[in-house]
């Protein structure tokens, strides 16, 4: 259930905000955009690849999100 995923997440980022570690969020954006918040998804992988430029899944989760939201140029 990714909905329910997204909430999991969210409460796991809020214990520790400033302190996230990278596959918290690279989860987060996988489970918004399977949940179809592809806005959300875009947020959270952006954050991801903040934290850790190398983060592969974040690159390509990002690039679903933004074909998904109608962004073309972002995705390629």
């Amino acid at each position: 259930d990714p909905a329910k995923a997204v909430e999991m997440f969210k409460q796991a980022v809020a214990l520790s905000p400033k302190n996230v570690p990278a596959v918290f969020t690279a989860n987060l954006g996988t489970a918004s955009f399977l949940a179809g918040d592809y806005q959300g998804a875009i947020e959270w992988n952006l954050r991801t690849l903040q934290s850790d430029p190398e983060f592969l899944r974040a690159h390509l989760w990002l690039a679903r999100a933004y074909a998904m939201a109608g962004d073309e140029a972002k995705a390629r």
